[in-house]
């Protein structure tokens, strides 16, 4: 019986985490209207000089086995041509799952008219679940359960295609291709897994130096409610700005940001629960630095909203 209870425990255990994993499904990020690559491979099109983007988020503060999050990402033109190349790793540790992926993005942007863009994007890469059952809170454990290891891999890839001009951009794409599996021995392509994402924002200039950028994002995947982000962001002559944010996951978030030098941004995230698990306080923090370096000979004829 002893035994049996010690199993049950585990069993619980690793339910509380699979129905965090499940609404979790791929990292919630908060910042992602500063560099929108990190959702969005298509993205990178609407960059013409070397960037480079840092990532540390940590959600859910006060529950065990909260998400930790950690990405670096670098997007680069390729010479004089439409074309721009990138990189992207990513960790996530979720309860006791260690989650790796790196990919290799693509996007080539066309040029519609003098103010007019289209880009297409694709990410292509390696994902990898590691589960060390071993490090399980459970008191006197059954060696013969949690003594398991997993450790396996999976092909990565993301789709994406990203509109832009002057003050606007709609972008539309998607993730979780392939979800990696750790029990299901046969890699697929599930429609039921796939993440869509449709995301955009267009920028108000007030007076010379203050601007307003109202933006939206919308996440689905079967099966789930869909999640609405709705973001408001001030700034200041794009030196300085702060934002604030809701989730329809009941979630607020606040942020602050500003440039640092000329070639350096610096994003921090605040995110605050509003009624999860019947009114349970819950929070979250996100800090994101990007690297800007000098535009390429082959400048956009628009700009962007970013800051």
């Amino acid at each position: 019986m002893k035994r049996w209870l010690q199993k049950i425990n585990i069993v619980l255990v690793i339910f509380q985490i699979q129905i965090l994993l499940y609404s979790q499904e791929r990292s919630q990020y908060n910042l992602y209207n500063h560099y929108q690559p990190i959702i969005n491979p298509a993205a990178m099109g609407s960059y013409d000089q070397l960037t480079a983007s840092i990532l540390f988020n940590y959600q859910m503060g006060g529950f065990e086995g909260a998400p930790l999050h950690g990405l670096v990402d670098l997007t680069a033109p390729i010479g004089q041509t439409n074309a721009v190349i990138g990189g992207q790793y990513a960790l996530d540790k979720i309860g006791n799952r260690f989650y790796n992926f790196v990919n290799v993005n693509f996007a080539y942007r066309v040029r519609l008219d003098l103010r007019n863009y289209l880009s297409f994007g694709i990410s292509a890469g390696m994902q990898n679940v590691n589960i060390d059952y071993s490090i399980l809170n459970v008191p006197n454990p059954d060696p013969s359960v949690i003594n398991q290891q997993v450790n396996k891999f999976a092909p990565d890839f993301k789709l994406g295609a990203y509109y832009f001009r002057d003050n606007f951009y709609v972008g539309i794409g998607t993730n979780n291709l392939i979800k990696l599996r750790p029990n299901d021995p046969v890699i697929r392509v599930n429609i039921n897994d796939i993440q869509f994402i449709l995301h955009s924002g267009y920028r108000f200039r007030l007076g010379e130096q203050w601007s307003l950028t109202p933006s939206v994002l919308f996440k689905q995947i079967a099966g789930s409610p869909m999640q609405v982000d709705i973001n408001l962001n001030m700034s200041y002559n794009n030196v300085f700005g702060f934002g604030l944010s809701y989730r329809t996951l009941q979630t607020l978030l606040v942020q602050l940001h500003a440039k640092i030098a000329r070639q350096w941004f610096l994003g921090y995230g605040y995110n605050m629960g509003l009624g999860f698990r019947d009114n349970t306080f819950y929070h979250g923090h996100e800090v994101m630095l990007i690297y800007t370096g000098l535009n390429t000979k082959k400048k956009l004829a628009v700009s962007c909203p970013r800051f």
